[in-house]
């Protein structure tokens, strides 16, 4: 087993352009669900697992990522690390280098997947690996793409569009900080360019866990959140 990490970075740059007008002036992470900015919602349950260094990885907007940060300041050590201009979430981790520990979680900062973290640490899995990903079941996998899945071990990514039973990406990793050293410079995706190529050199794995997920990328699953989170 891994020790359990206690830094988690969170990915909050991304512009959400599928919500429309709802971004020009909030960045996603901060749009109101049930009354409180959706990424108070996902702080309050990382330090509930005891994860108390916080990482913001800011990009789009990332100035209004301030006050939360101050808020926040009180119960554990955050910082925000705004990004000069957008360079994908790849690029993002490549950005914060020197502020990441050995291991460390990250997580999507417009999803909500209520899992115990410390459950990657523990896998039962062989070495050698760079990341894990905690994998979520869907009854239809079509939206989201499929993971083809040995065991503990991630082997490639479908595309969008099998239907059917599937375990897609739940948005909560665990890296090794040596896997920046797989990460070309400038704009680069977590999902379309690192993980395919980890999984391609049998360095990526994964774990099925079953939690509460929602994902406020689209309209109506933004009004989902905000009915079932309240």
């Amino acid at each position: 087993m891994t020790a359990a990490p206690v830094q988690c970075a969170i990915l909050v740059g991304g512009r959400g352009s599928r919500l429309g007008a709802l971004t020009e002036t909030v960045p996603k992470p901060l749009l109101e669900v049930a009354g409180r900015p959706f990424l108070h919602h996902l702080l309050d349950r990382i330090l509930a697992q005891g994860k108390t260094r916080i990482l913001l990885l800011a990009g789009y907007l990332g100035e209004r990522f301030a006050p939360t940060a101050a808020e926040y300041s009180t119960r554990c050590e955050i910082d925000c690390l705004v990004e000069a201009q957008a360079l994908g979430t790849a690029g993002a981790l490549l950005h914060a280098r020197a502020r990441l520990d050995e291991n460390f979680l990250l997580l999507n900062g417009d999803t909500l997947f209520d899992i115990p973290l410390d459950a990657l640490a523990r896998m039962d899995a062989p070495e050698p690996w760079l990341g894990r990903i905690a994998l979520r079941k869907l009854a239809d996998g079509s939206r989201s793409g499929a993971v083809e899945f040995d065991g503990t071990r991630i082997r490639a990514f479908r595309e969008r569009g099998h239907a059917g039973p599937a375990l897609v990406n739940g948005g909560v990793y665990l890296l090794r900080r040596a896997v920046l050293d797989r990460i070309e410079a400038g704009q680069n995706s977590l999902e379309r360019d690192l993980f395919p190529a980890l999984a391609k050199a049998g360095l990526l794995q994964g774990i099925a866990l079953e939690g509460y997920f929602v994902d406020i990328g689209v309209p109506a699953d933004l009004a989902r959140a905000d009915k079932e989170l309240g």
